[in-house]
Formats: structure tokens, sequence, C-alpha cells
């Protein structure tokens, strides 16, 4: 059995194969710090992509660095942080419900692939994702391998982004996203999964 997990995938697959036991783990896309950090980080990385002037950029920093602390650390309920700072509002909308986003900011990122024992891996990265980063793929490979040596490889495609589509780089794919254009599902990706699925299924 193999986990192929994309995106929250990263997080959710070594939980599960510290449950059940999993020949290997494939993820792609993923996140490999804690979640706070990875907001942090991500918001800083899509506002320079939207062109936003550096002092802009400072101040939603400090807004973002405060509403999210206030919701995903010190765990207070929405209404409470919206009632003190309204304008948090516009960094407080997520697809998943808060208790879920709170779970998931408990858990150390690293560690949860570091605490794996006989699963190898592979992390794999489209270089054109904006909505994650290397560093963050890189982190996982060196957990896995820090606890097994040997035992997690990086991949990265440099034309793919985080929706595993076809992109020169990050900007276009931001562009993209924001006009809502079409791009190609990577034609590399099915083959790179499936033949390490298969070198590991011996």
């Amino acid at each position: 059995t193999f986990i192929v997990g994309h995106s929250i995938g990263g997080v959710v697959g070594p939980l599960v194969a510290a449950e059940e036991p999993v020949r290997g783990l494939f993820v792609l896309e993923t996140v490999g710090l804690t979640w706070y950090e990875y907001e942090l980080i991500n918001t800083r990385r899509q506002l320079k992509l939207s062109g936003a002037p550096p002092a802009e950029i400072g101040a939603a920093m400090i807004l973002k660095q405060w509403c999210s602390h206030r919701m995903l650390i010190d765990r207070a309920p929405r209404a409470e942080i919206l009632k003190a700072k309204p304008e948090c509002a516009e960094f407080m909308s997520y697809p998943a419900s808060d208790a879920y986003l709170q779970q998931i900011a408990a858990q150390n990122s690293t560690g949860l692939w570091a605490a794996l024992k006989g699963v190898d891996v592979a992390v794999l990265y489209g270089a054109a994702d904006f909505v994650t980063g290397v560093e963050e793929s890189k982190a996982l490979v060196e957990a896995a391998n820090a606890a097994r040596a040997g035992s997690a490889i990086y991949i990265e495609i440099p034309d793919m982004d985080h929706f595993l589509l076809q992109s020169p780089d990050q900007a276009a794919a931001f562009q993209r996203l924001q006009s809502g254009g079409q791009a190609p599902f990577h034609p590399k990706l099915g083959q790179i999964v499936g033949d390490w699925l298969k070198s590991k299924s011996n």
C-alpha cells in the first residue's frame, strides 16, 4: 500500500502512515514547515506576485501575523478576533473549519516524517507553485533522511504549478489563476509518479 498525497496530503499522509503501515509515501506540492510559518511565507510570496509595494506588504504581514496567531495558535473564537480587528476577515477565509486548521497548526510537520519507520518517501515540487515553496518540500526530505538515511528523495518539475498544471513560472501561474485562464495537466507527472511507485513495489 502506498499513499499519494497532494498539498495538505503531505500532512495527512504521514499521520495515516503512523496508524496503518504503508510501503511508501509520494507527496506533491506540500507543506514542510509548521502551518503558522507556512501561512506567513505563503502570504508574503503571493503579495509580492500581486505587485504590491514593499510598504504595503509589510503592513499586511503585521496584520496577517496578528490575525493568524490569534486563531491558529491562541485558538481564539473567530467572532472575538473579528470584533477586535474586523480587517482580519481578509486573512481568515479558509476552505475548511477553524477547528481543522487549528489541528493542522498543532502538527510538527517534519516531526511526522522523522517518525516514520521503514517507509520510502518521494517529495515532488513543481517550481511554478506559488502556494508552497521549495524549502518546504526539501525540509521533509531532510527530516525523513535524518531519521533513516537514503529513505527519501526530492524531485522537481520546473514548469508545474500547485494545481499540477503546466506553467512556465510562479508569476505566470499566479496571473492565470487571477484571470481564470486554463492550462494543461503536466504531461510528465503521471510517468514520474508511476515509475517511483513501480520501483518501490517489489
